[in-house]
């Protein structure tokens, strides 16, 4: 779970690079962690079907890798600010998938006596 929180997490640390680089407001390059928070919520119900579907294992990790190619993917950004915003939309539809449902779910699963504790 911890590593879908990662991305929304470390965007001050791209702050001072980007602002240097392309020009942008600190505004503009910080709008992607609240576009993650409000992506993952918007996706919430089809995150909710598709574990119904297909489990929670394979959900999971396809939204870990997901996230963690995604993430990588930050790097390709150009100097137009809706190339940054398009690679972070998909981050956040990857945390989505990737996030606190899947795992919640899983352990609600496979424990029946001391559920609370696992989660």
């Amino acid at each position: 779970m911890f590593v879908t929180t990662i991305p929304p997490a470390v965007v001050s640390v791209f702050i001072e690079p980007l602002e240097r680089d392309f020009g942008w407001s600190r505004a503009s390059i910080t709008s992607a962690a609240a576009m993650t928070m409000v992506v993952a919520a918007f996706f919430s119900p089809l995150v909710s079907s598709a574990l119904h579907r297909y489990g929670a294992r394979w959900i999971g990790f396809i939204g870990m890798a997901l996230t963690a190619l995604l993430f990588a993917a930050v790097a390709l950004t150009t100097e137009h600010l809706w190339v940054y915003l398009s690679i972070w939309f998909l981050i956040s539809c990857a945390v989505a998938f990737g996030g606190g449902q899947p795992w919640t779910t899983a352990v609600s699963r496979s424990f029946t006596h001391g559920r609370g504790l696992a989660l």
